[in-house]
């Protein structure tokens, strides 16, 4: 589960609702990837994605890694997963196409 969480980051965007967008530190992003890997090895991990309930434990687990963390289960950190998600099926996808 080794992602470049330079390559993931939310980027601030100017105008209208947008700018209320939240941009996720580095810190932030590593300390996501292994609260992941902690509750993979909890058991957290289901066939299809996560039991029900995952997102709290992850902003739980990434409080405890990063003191004075603002980061909510919802949205922020089910929003991360989704983007995550949906950025690493594209590039699987591009990866499976192209032979590499």
């Amino acid at each position: 589960l080794a992602m470049d969480p330079s390559m993931t980051s939310d980027t601030g965007r100017k105008g209208g609702s947008s700018s209320r967008r939240r941009v996720w530190t580095k810190a932030e992003e590593v300390a996501l990837v292994n609260a992941l890997k902690e509750i993979v090895l909890e058991g957290w991990r289901t066939y299809n994605g996560f039991r029900t309930g995952y997102a709290l434990v992850l902003e739980k687990k990434i409080k405890s890694f990063l003191l004075g963390c603002d980061l909510r289960a919802d949205p922020n950190i089910t929003s991360k997963m989704h983007v995550w998600k949906k950025n690493y099926g594209s590039v699987a996808l591009i990866r499976g196409n192209s032979g590499l």
